[in-house]
């Protein structure tokens, strides 16, 4: 990739009229290598179980970057405001819609979709429709999913 490329990619993800967010999910990925260490074998009875390891799951969740139209979406002045708040996006119901992701994460799967529900800091509440997709040359690191 040239510079030019970069610096079009860059203003690509910028400005997209859509919510884009690069996120690092290797914490998540240490919990779950500690749960499997522990014997944990069936990741959704382990969750139902206890529904702070949900929680724990969403704090595993580290935000890298986010473009103009989810700070606007999410009333956030800057990346850092969103990420110093993100409990407060990750809240509520948004535990319970978010049991497929987990699950797709602990099978390895590296690209799913799925509907949930996020806060914006103001406390509304957001319906969203989200498509992940693990970046070439990360599947291992559990980096930027």
């Amino acid at each position: 990739m040239t510079p030019t490329d970069s610096a079009d990619f860059e203003q690509m993800f910028e400005w997209a009229p859509i919510s884009l967010w690069l996120e690092d999910f290797s914490a998540l990925k240490d919990l779950f290598a500690s749960w499997r260490a522990a014997g944990v074998t069936d990741l959704e009875a382990h969750l139902r179980a206890d529904p702070t390891r949900v929680q724990q799951c969403a704090a595993g969740i580290r935000i890298l970057q986010v473009n103009r139209q989810t700070l606007a979406l999410f009333g956030a002045a800057s990346l850092e405001e969103l990420q110093q708040r993100l409990p407060d996006v990750f809240r509520g119901d948004m535990f319970t819609t978010m049991l497929p992701e987990m699950l797709s994460l602990w099978n390895g799967r590296l690209d799913y979709s799925n509907q949930t529900v996020n806060y914006a800091l103001d406390g509304r509440r957001i319906d969203v429709a989200i498509r992940v997709r693990v970046l070439r040359g990360h599947e291992t690191a559990g980096t930027a999913y």
